[in-house]
């Protein structure tokens, strides 16, 4: 017979193992009975090595963030050992109401179930030794809405339309193809006299097939609330020579068209290109996209190879005449190279509606915003320690750009100085800025800047109740 144990090795250089055999009798190292059998193996231990732990780190979203349900919640984090080296790859993700949700450093996932989740991720290295970092996330229910809806085709009108306000209105495969090539029923599904080119091939040459547009909170879309359209076109080649115009009407009985964003597509092929803007006053809205083969920006541009559409759609009324951003749902990143992310920290607050920064932080927005000769942003400012440059403002690339900021307090003199007037620390101060009259931009970012890149960044913002809207200050 072959019998086995397993133990720990102890401290000791030349170690023995001792085996005793015996007839009847109790447990000893030397029972000595006429049947037994004492053994001995003497064997050399090497010094050896302790192996270490590793170290994980969850570094996006913050703890305690806050997510609408269904809203595409981005998770970031690292790992790493003495030993081993880099182990973000090998990263386990959990929670404790879902389960197994992702692995390795990054993943996004709308899936999260309503509730308050522990969320956990998890790293083992080859050591057998384990280390995690854990934050919690909350995902509010948001069932007592109206949800996404689909559109149908109104014949009164001529054009898809979600008759109903819902956080999404999708067109779905109703604008497939461009005049008589596709599947497109109903063509030109357009709100005036604006046709299609005829000509080419159906996805071969250009269409756009498909508009869906949805709430960034994840609520049944109102005015003055933040919305994104997102729009899916067949690009002819490289799809360089292509170009996507996005307009907005407010009332889709009597469209009069507003510029969004113009965009190129990056590659030939389906694309889904995407612009957000805030939603005007108007209880039945349209959205145009014109997918155009070079020209310039037009709500019709009448070529050959051009496809125009329209989605109709209901939109609530606000009694507040604008909405607050959320910034839970706003994708809040690092702003060019000049948010340092070993200095201090940064959080969502109060349920989505207040952000924080700590430190030397400079942070942008994913989503985009239209800004019009009308566009203002309201918000609430506060510091109890003063930097060099704590502003907010937007723009349109991920380059540091002086009028592109409103200062609102700090050492330094740079920005666009016209309300640098907070005075005082701990204390809470309303602005209205007509940031129009400044500057204008379609697929612009919010941004938010907390600087100091000398001494103690012991500096703060918070920034509270942001709403952008197209109206006037007082």
């Amino acid at each position: 017979q072959t019998l086995s144990a397993s133990y720990t090795l102890p401290s000791g250089s030349l170690q023995a193992i001792r085996g005793n055999f015996r007839y009847n009798g109790s447990a000893s190292p030397c029972s000595g009975g006429n049947y037994d059998d004492a053994d001995d193996l003497v064997f050399a231990v090497g010094g050896g090595t302790s192996n270490s732990a590793p170290t994980v780190s969850i570094s996006n979203p913050a703890d305690g963030s806050s997510f609408d349900e269904g809203t595409s919640v981005s998770f970031s984090g690292s790992a790493s050992d003495t030993e081993d080296g880099d182990l973000t790859s090998s990263l386990a993700w959990s929670s404790d109401l879902d389960g197994s949700i992702g692995s390795g450093g990054s993943f996004s996932t709308s899936g999260l179930s309503v509730g308050t989740h522990n969320i956990t991720a998890s790293v083992t290295d080859s050591g057998g030794a384990s280390a995690s970092d854990s934050i919690t996330v909350t995902i509010n229910d948001t069932s007592t809405g109206n949800g996404p809806q689909t559109a149908v085709y109104d014949s009164g009108l001529g054009a898809p339309a979600c008759s109903v306000a819902g956080s999404s209105c999708d067109s779905d495969t109703l604008l497939d193809g461009r005049a008589n090539l596709g599947p497109e029923p109903n063509q030109p599904n357009t709100l005036d006299t604006c046709t299609d080119g005829t000509s080419g091939s159906y996805h071969s040459d250009e269409s756009l097939d498909r508009i869906v547009v949805s709430s960034n909170d994840g609520t049944d879309m109102a005015e003055g609330a933040t919305v994104t359209v997102e729009a899916t076109v067949y690009a002819w080649s490289d799809g360089s020579s292509d170009t996507l115009d996005l307009y907005y009407a407010a009332d889709a009985n009597s469209p009069s068209w507003t510029h969004i964003a113009s965009i190129t597509p990056s590659a030939g092929g389906s694309q889904t290109l995407s612009a957000s803007y805030t939603l005007p006053s108007g209880s039945l809205q349209a959205i145009r996209g014109n997918f155009r083969y070079n020209g310039s920006a037009s709500p019709c541009s009448g070529g050959s190879y051009d496809d125009a559409d329209d989605l109709v759609f209901a939109v609530n009324s606000s009694t507040g005449g604008s909405s607050t951003l959320d910034f839970s749902s706003l994708g809040m990143t690092s702003y060019d190279n000049q948010d340092d992310t070993s200095s201090g920290s940064v959080a969502v607050e109060d349920s989505g509606a207040t952000y924080y920064l700590q430190g030397n932080r400079w942070r942008r927005s994913s989503s985009t915003f239209s800004i019009t000769t009308s566009t203002v942003v309201r918000f609430d400012f506060w510091s109890d320690s003063e930097g060099e440059i704590h502003g907010l403002g937007f723009d349109e690339d991920d380059s540091l750009s002086s009028n592109r900021i409103f200062k609102l307090y700090g050492t330094q003199s740079w920005g666009i100085g016209s309300y640098d007037d907070y005075s005082s620390p701990g204390s809470w101060k309303s602005y209205c800025i007509p940031v129009g009259s400044s500057f204008t931009g379609s697929n612009m970012y919010l941004v938010l800047s907390n600087d100091k890149d000398s001494g103690t960044a012991n500096n703060t913002s918070r920034f509270r109740n942001v709403e952008i809207s197209e109206d006037a200050c007082p």
